[in-house]
């Protein structure tokens, strides 16, 4: 397993504990993406996998 994947997915297990759904989505997700990251060492670098995994957020105000 590559370590930049594993990084990801334990930081998430951190931020995100109480959402198991979004964790498993992100290992399933990430999992497949293993290929692609092994081939281009230069997204590590530009932070992808971190973005990609940032959940949604709504944020809403009032003027």
């Amino acid at each position: 397993m590559n370590a930049y994947i594993e990084r990801i997915i334990d930081s998430v297990k951190k931020r995100d504990a109480n959402e198991p759904e979004f964790i498993q989505t992100v290992e399933e997700v990430l999992y497949t993406l293993e290929p692609m990251i092994e081939k281009h060492p230069e997204y590590e670098k530009v932070g992808l996998l971190e973005r990609m995994a940032e959940p949604e957020r709504v944020i809403s105000f009032r003027v």
